[in-house]
């Protein structure tokens, strides 16, 4: 099994977290995880693709074991502008950039700015508008998770009524990343309470127009996502 290697550096004033696979001289793929996510949840997928690509996953800033936000901020924007100088910070000219969910939306507002830095670009159960009914469901997954958690198998309970289908081994490797321990006993998320607490008071009210930024990016074709899909409308257009 191929083990990923941990690296951090600085980025406008934070520290982030990355985890990397494959040989540096390989093409680099830059993955981009989800709101309650990080970088190692890209495990199986980084030693999937290791052989050909230098696979980069990157805790985005209040998540994993990157440097939360001081005041709060995760627009969009904002986490875009992360990512531009991330990939400047280790030296990519272009590369292949996926991104899942907040991920993907992260990913539109890069690449609609940075099209030419751009080898291909996909998105995973996402488009430039949010399915209401899958952010509405996530809203109330975040809202009602607790913030001190008995243990990594409650963390691996909850995570896994969230993602039913998810294989078991899977969820508890994405699971021993997702939390710390706390002092006295017990886990705490890795991702910032501020993010639940955005959530406990309404969702994110981020008003950023991706169908704009995306007319400048690589991404052309999005197939239809399935009935599970969360937050990816079905009538999203395939071409």
């Amino acid at each position: 099994m191929t083990a990923p290697r941990d690296h951090s550096l600085a980025v406008g004033g934070l520290t982030f977290h990355y985890v990397t696979w494959g040989p540096e001289s390989a093409p680099p793929l830059v993955l981009l995880h989800g709101l309650t996510s990080h970088a190692r949840s890209w495990d199986a997928l980084g030693r999937e693709l290791c052989q050909s690509r230098r696979v980069i996953a990157l805790d985005q800033r209040g998540h994993g074991d990157s440097d939360r936000a001081p005041d709060g901020d995760y627009r969009v924007a904002t986490m875009a502008g992360d990512v531009a100088g991330f990939v400047d910070a280790i030296g990519l000219e272009r590369f292949e950039l996926l991104g899942l969910s907040m991920g993907g939306r992260v990913g539109i507002a890069y690449a609609g700015a940075h099209a030419a830095r751009i080898e291909r670009f996909c998105i995973v159960d996402v488009g430039p508008e949010i399915h209401l009914p899958g952010l509405e469901r996530i809203r109330q997954m975040m809202a009602g998770s607790p913030e001190r958690l008995g243990s990594e198998e409650e963390a691996i309970e909850l995570m896994r009524r969230a993602n039913p289908r998810a294989a078991e081994a899977g969820l508890r490797e994405r699971a021993r990343n997702a939390v710390r321990p706390l002092p006295g006993g017990g886990v705490e998320w890795k991702y910032d309470k501020a993010l639940r607490d955005m959530m406990r008071q309404g969702g994110r009210r981020d008003t950023i127009d991706l169908w704009s930024r995306s007319a400048g990016s690589p991404l052309r074709r999005c197939s239809s996502a399935g009935p599970t899909a969360t937050c990816c409308p079905s009538t999203w257009p395939s071409g």
